[in-house]
């Protein structure tokens, strides 16, 4: 079989739409007997999918991905594995050998899916689309901290699920870099899985890089928490950023 990961760096990129690297290998008995990088033309879903298609790829493993492209990429011959994250060449190393996934929902994807695609019916729409939530933060108080307006300069941020369930709280380490710490932020939140961020302020180079790598920007209020900024973000309330 032809397997396909979509790349940013090292990682799976958390959007499949975001980027036109993918690592593609082959595997046979449980052993990759081949690898190589391709850069592929396609630059929305549909076509990247048709890329796939023709390389003979028949399972795609990635991040987040439209629950639209799903039945489409099903039709054609690709079993579709979603809601990964960490290092590409690990994570295609722990599938083919049956090992636990590091997924978005914040468990690993057991052996039971390792010869079977995540199904898709309406009914797992809300899965499909569970958010991984990076907020900034004036101090590393979790979601008791109150939200820091800049983002790329923010002094800490807090990762969430939706459900309130804290993953990590850790120090911005591009606090203070001389340039690009809005793009450099983007880079390191992405490779934590995140798909969603909450902050006062975006700059436009770290806003470019947000939409090249498919995090979904909010705006949040002055003054409020981000356990506060997260049930907001719940209720629909808070504005696009």
């Amino acid at each position: 079989m032809r397997v396909a990961l979509p790349l940013f760096e090292r990682e799976i990129a958390p959007r499949f739409c975001a980027t036109q690297r993918f690592l593609v290998a082959d595997v046979e008995d449980e052993v990759v007997t081949a690898e190589a990088e391709h850069t592929l033309d396609g630059r929305d879903g549909p076509s990247l999918l048709s890329d796939l298609v023709d390389l003979k790829v028949t399972v795609l493993l990635c991040g987040g991905i439209n629950r639209q492209f799903i039945p489409s990429a099903q039709a054609r011959g690709l079993e579709v594995h979603w809601g990964l994250w960490g290092d590409a060449r690990e994570t295609l190393r722990a599938w083919v050998t049956h090992q636990p996934l590091r997924a978005l929902r914040g468990r690993g994807l057991g052996r039971k899916h390792r010869h079977s695609p995540i199904p898709f019916s309406p009914g797992r729409s809300q899965q499909m689309t569970q958010r991984r939530v990076a907020i900034s933060i004036l101090t590393p108080d979790g979601l008791d901290g109150l939200m820091d307006e800049h983002f790329g300069r923010a002094k800490a941020f807090v990762i969430s699920d939706e459900s309130g369930q804290v993953v990590e709280v850790f120090d911005n380490p591009h606090l203070d870099a001389s340039h690009g710490a809005g793009p450099a932020t983007v880079a390191t939140l992405a490779r934590k899985g995140v798909n969603t961020v909450i902050s006062g302020h975006y700059g436009p180079k770290a806003a470019d890089a947000l939409r090249g790598l498919g995090l979904q920007p909010w705006l949040g209020e002055k003054g409020l928490s981000a356990g506060e900024l997260l049930e907001r973000l719940r209720a629909g309330t808070l504005r696009e950023g």
